[in-house]
C-alpha cells in the first residue's frame, strides 16, 4: 500500500511535466525546491500549504522535498487555492500535477495529508475537490457515534460532514471532524428519507446514497 502510494506521487509528478506543467523554474523563496507555476490544464494538484512568505511553506516542503514544488498564485490558474472558497495570495506548495482527480484524492485521504486539499486546474473554481466523490465508497470506513476516532477516521468524518453541507442537510459550521449527536441525527433523518435502516451508521448503503446529493454540486 505504501509502495503504491509512493508510486502514485511519482507518477503524478512525472505526468505533470509531460502533460503541461510549466518548466521547472528558479527558487525565489530559497526553499530548496523549484517554483513551477501551473496553468489551467484540467489536471489536479494536492495543495499542502499556501501563504505569502517562505515560512508559510517551509514545513510542507520539508515533509516531501523530493516531490514538492511551489507556485506563485498570481501567475497560475485562477482556481481554488484555499479551503472554503477563501481567496489566497502569495504562494502555494503542492504535489502533482496528477492526471486524474482520483489519483490526487487517494493521497489526500491518507493521514499524511490530513488538512491538505485537492484543487482542479480549471479557471473559476472556488472550492476544493470533494475527494469522496472520486473514490470507491466500498473502501470507506463505517462511521458511528461513540467509535474510536483515529486520525484516519477523523478525515472521513470531516469529509462526510462536508457532503452533508453540500447536500444542504447541514450548516457549514457543523463540519468538525467529530461524529456527535447532531451529526447522528442528520444521518438518521437522511436514512429515513432514503428508506434505509435508521441506525445512525454511515455504512456502505448510506455512503452510496449520500454521495448522490453530496456530489451533485
Amino acid at each position: 500500500m505504501a509502495l503504491s502510494a509512493t508510486l502514485g506521487v511519482v507518477g503524478g509528478v512525472v505526468s505533470g511535466h509531460l502533460l503541461g506543467g510549466a518548466p521547472a523554474g528558479p527558487d525565489p523563496l530559497g526553499l530548496g525546491v523549484s517554483m513551477v507555476n501551473q496553468q489551467c490544464t484540467g489536471q489536479s494538484l494536492l495543495v499542502t500549504a499556501w501563504g505569502a512568505t517562505d515560512t508559510s511553506l517551509t514545513s510542507a516542503v520539508a515533509e516531501n522535498p523530493d516531490h514538492t514544488h511551489y507556485l506563485r498564485i498570481a501567475s497560475s490558474c485562477n482556481t481554488a487555492w484555499r479551503q472554503n472558497g477563501l481567496a489566497a495570495v502569495g504562494y502555494a506548495a503542492y504535489l502533482g500535477p496528477y492526471g486524474s482527480v482520483g489519483q490526487a484524492c487517494e493521497q489526500r485521504m491518507t493521514v499524511a495529508h490530513r488538512g491538505d486539499m485537492v484543487t482542479r486546474l480549471q479557471a473559476g473554481n472556488t472550492q476544493p475537490v470533494q475527494c469522496l466523490c472520486y473514490l470507491d465508497y466500498t473502501t470507506f470506513p463505517t462511521l458511528r457515534q461513540g467509535m474510536t476516532v483515529t486520525a484516519r477516521i477523523g478525515i472521513y468524518v470531516r469529509a462526510m460532514q462536508k457532503l452533508l453541507v453540500t447536500a444542504k442537510l447541514s450548516p457549514p459550521e457543523a463540519v468538525t471532524g467529530l461524529y456527535d449527536a447532531a451529526t447522528m441525527q442528520r444521518i438518521e433523518a437522511f436514512q429515513a428519507a432514503k428508506g434505509l435502516p435508521q441506525n445512525g451508521y454511515v455504512d456502505g448503503p448510506t455512503w452510496h446514497q449520500l454521495l448522490g446529493p453530496g456530489c451533485a454540486a
